[in-house]
């Protein structure tokens, strides 16, 4: 008998190729030769998609929709503040844009002031020059302080008027103290119509 015939098999290799298989095998539905699947790609695809759409919806909060912080303490005054004087709550309110500093008592506004800030000392001092002056006589009025912000959201001030000296610091009881909460404003009815 010859070995052909001890070990008959479908296809017959050559004496030189006996053992090797010279084509791989298909697997079952995935094509002639064909290893990839287009699950695997699908998938990829898809990851990549939400990742992009992840990517860009980051990118336009960070660029557009968020609220960047403050860079010194003049941006970190802008907005609107309820006051209260010596511990004792009002119904004033300062609006800070900018440079300017405008009291506001309900519907009527206040004086204006211009701050001036220095953050370079401890404790940060705050002038404010009163802006108009045309009818006022004698030395210009100046109110001179220190603050600290305790957060975003609320300043404590120790304030002179006038001639007096600065505070020395946010505990002097020489100086009345005042302390801003951060509001927001709104606009009465029928206004701005």
């Amino acid at each position: 008998m010859t070995e052909q015939q001890e070990n008959p098999s479908p296809n017959p290799l050559p004496q030189g190729e006996r053992g090797r298989n010279p084509t791989p095998p298909s697997f079952p539905g995935k094509g002639a030769g064909g290893l990839g699947s287009s699950a695997p790609r699908r998938l990829r695809l898809l990851v990549g998609v939400v990742l992009l759409g992840v990517l860009a919806g980051f990118g336009a909060w960070f660029f557009f929709i968020r609220e960047s912080e403050p860079k010194n303490d003049l941006e970190r005054f802008a907005g609107d503040w309820q006051v209260s004087f010596a511990g004792r709550d009002t119904q004033n309110v300062i609006i800070i844009q900018g440079d300017q500093w405008q009291h506001q008592a309900g519907p009527v506004e206040g004086k204006a002031y211009r701050i001036t800030l220095n953050e370079a000392v401890n404790p940060r001092e705050i002038d404010l020059e009163q802006i108009e002056t045309r009818k006022m006589v004698g030395p210009l009025p100046k109110l001179r302080g220190v603050y600290a912000f305790e957060n975003n959201k609320t300043v404590r001030l120790r304030i002179n008027p006038g001639p007096q000296p600065r505070p020395k610091s946010l505990d002097d009881p020489d100086a009345m103290e005042w302390v801003l909460t951060r509001v927001k404003l709104q606009e009465a009815p029928g206004l701005g119509k």
